[in-house]
């Protein structure tokens, strides 16, 4: 089952990368700290972080010295996805993170190829640590064997410089919320997590705020002082001699969980980009355990009404109309979203929204445990 609109890269990493956690395809170097040398050539450096047991984990990736990416992915050993989120310049960067046999495989697509090419993380995978986890316990952060990023010139000769996660401290930070989006000058940005202190000092390096405060161990809140961005926004807790930096992305509040229990172990990475009208298809034909998932995301301070409507070969029309509450999200089987058994070959798609919201599509092998990122026509 392959859609036009699939970049036959991505759809090669898929068959790699998602199928048994990878494999190597001689790609160039993955998991050494050794600089890569070339003009296609790129060391992706891997945070360390310190986090209780029961807490949560923000890894984060970089390049070294930015190096644009086109599409590419790869896995490392991880734990319960909580958040994934990609960042670029120029916002239209997206693709899918999956946890599968304790793997957190990443694939990703950047139609203008400017992932990588900022000085800040281009990729952050929030996790929950498991609580019998003993304090002290170091755990390696560094990419699988297999691991592949391309651009225009081919693909990248990767080396990484791991990072390691160290279970440990009094208090961690899980979601920022609105993490995404742009929101007037006094709104009430919440930073949840574990174990905040009553004096803990919050900041926000790059952004300006009116006032925080300390609501519960669980929640800190501030005030933004101007209209503001928040998507990739560096905000920092300290207590206790201790500090957590965090990147806020949007992870938008389910609206409804999805009809097929293996999405529920897919976390989509929407781009900063929206859209108001979306197409795909004709698609070609299914095979067992293969589908096409939405993912639908709205950033806007207000509601988004989207119409979803699949054209059958036949010309049979069925639609559907999803009204998503500002910060919400929905993913799911398409055919399901729409009111529709299963879709079937020669279907087509079309979305049109009253408010631009994130659009994400996604291919799913659930025989191959598969799942490969794809952008509708806008």
């Amino acid at each position: 089952m392959i859609l036009k609109k699939i970049t036959l890269c991505a759809l090669a990493l898929a068959s790699t990368l998602f199928a048994g956690g990878g494999s190597s395809g001689g790609s160039g170097k993955t998991g050494s700290s050794d600089p890569p040398a070339g003009t296609n050539a790129a060391e992706i450096r891997i945070s360390n972080y310190v986090a209780p047991a029961g807490g949560t984990a923000q890894i984060t990736f970089t390049m070294t010295s930015p190096q644009p990416i086109l599409s590419g992915g790869g896995g490392f050993g991880g734990y319960d996805l909580n958040g994934a989120a990609l960042t670029s310049p120029l916002g239209d960067a997206a693709g899918v993170a999956f946890l599968h046999n304790g793997i957190v495989q990443i694939d990703t697509l950047s139609p203008l190829g400017d992932l990588g090419t900022g000085d800040y993380p281009f990729l952050a995978v929030t996790m929950t640590v498991p609580s019998n986890i003993p304090a002290g316990t170091t755990v390696p952060m560094d990419l699988l064997p297999g691991s592949t990023f391309s651009n225009n010139s081919g693909l990248l000769s990767i080396a990484a410089k791991p990072g390691t996660l160290t279970i440990g401290g009094n208090f961690s930070i899980s979601e920022v919320r609105p993490g995404g989006g742009t929101w007037p000058g006094g709104t009430v940005v919440r930073v949840f997590g574990n174990g905040f202190q009553p004096n803990a000092s919050l900041q926000t390096p790059k952004l300006q705020i009116a006032s925080y405060s300390f609501v519960s161990p669980t929640e800190m809140d501030f005030v933004l002082k101007e209209q503001t961005t928040l998507d990739a926004q560096a905000v920092q807790i300290s207590s206790g001699g201790a500090t957590q930096l965090f990147y806020s992305y949007l992870r938008g509040a389910v609206l409804q969980p999805p009809s097929r229990p293996f999405l529920l172990n897919v976390d989509p990475m929407f781009q900063r980009l929206t859209h108001a009208l979306a197409q795909a298809g004709p698609f070609a034909a299914f095979s067992e355990g293969q589908y096409i998932a939405l993912a639908l995301q709205n950033p806007n301070p207000g509601p988004a009404a989207v119409t979803l409507t699949i054209t059958r070969a036949d010309g049979a029309v069925s639609s559907n109309l999803v009204v998503l509450p500002p910060g919400s999200r929905v993913m799911d089987d398409l055919a399901a979203l729409v009111g529709l058994n299963a879709l079937a070959a020669g279907d087509t798609f079309n979305l049109v929204s009253t408010t631009p919201v994130q659009i994400l599509g996604i291919n799913v092998d659930e025989s191959r445990a598969a799942v490969t990122p794809f952008l509708p026509s806008f």
